[in-house]
This record gives structure tokens, sequence and C-alpha cells, in this order.
């Protein structure tokens, strides 16, 4: 019985979180060259950029969830599409959550591996999307 509410709080938990960093990015002021918003936060730059002059796939990723948290979209697209479409799961994650949380049932399996699954091809849209900038 304990071990199945911890399974739910942690698996509702584990759909709001991602939230918090929604709440971060609106706190942040957006690079206007769409990348190095993270340095707010006391991070260094990309260590990618640095080394080899090339951006990493996740380069203006937080400046995007930045402009996505002002409602921003299209220039949240327009600086890291991957961003823009973690942004808009993280939305997604944060209503299933209420919801579970408000009619006191579990995320639902399908409800949990669909977001696995989105997750997945939205890490592999990014790496195809920054080798296709590489190439291009």
């Amino acid at each position: 019985m304990v071990r199945t509410q911890l399974t739910q709080t942690l698996t509702k938990a584990v759909f709001i979180a991602p939230s918090l960093g929604l709440a971060v990015a609106r706190l942040l002021t957006p690079d206007p060259s769409g990348m190095g918003t993270h340095q707010q936060l006391g991070l260094p730059p990309c260590s990618m950029r640095v080394l080899f002059g090339i951006p990493c796939p996740s380069c203006g990723m937080t400046t995007s969830w930045a402009l996505f948290s002002r409602g921003e979209f299209a220039a949240s697209f327009s600086v890291n599409p991957s961003g823009f479409l973690l942004a808009c799961l993280t939305v997604i994650g944060l209503l299933i959550g209420i919801t579970a949380i408000a009619r006191k049932k579990p995320v639902s399996k399908p409800q949990f591996q669909s977001t696995v699954l989105t997750t997945l091809a939205i890490f592999a849209f990014a790496l195809t999307h920054w080798l296709w900038k590489l190439i291009s």
C-alpha cells in the first residue's frame, strides 16, 4: 500500500517537476543572440562552441524556454525547435500531473509510456536537427 502510494506520488512528480524549469526560465532574460541565456544561471559558455567552434544539440534551449515562458512561441521555435517541443511537452505533462492529483488517480500507464516515447522522439529530433545544421 505504502509502496503503491509512493510510486504514484513519484510518477506525478515526474510529470510536474519539469514545469519548474519553465518557472526558472521565466525569470531569465532571453539572450538576443539566441544563445547564452543559461549563463545567467552561473553556468559556463557552451563547451562545444568554445572548444570546437560549433553549437551543441542543446544550444539555444534555455533561450527557447525563456521565450516560451513569455508566450513568444514563434521565437521559441525559431531559436531551438527541440526546446519549443520539450516546453510544449512540459505543459502537457503538468496538465496530466495536475489532473491525476485532482482526480486522486495515478497517471495511467499509457500516458506515462506515450510521454516517454514523445520525449525520446524529441531527443532524436534534436540530434537530427543538430546534424542538419552542421552539414548545411
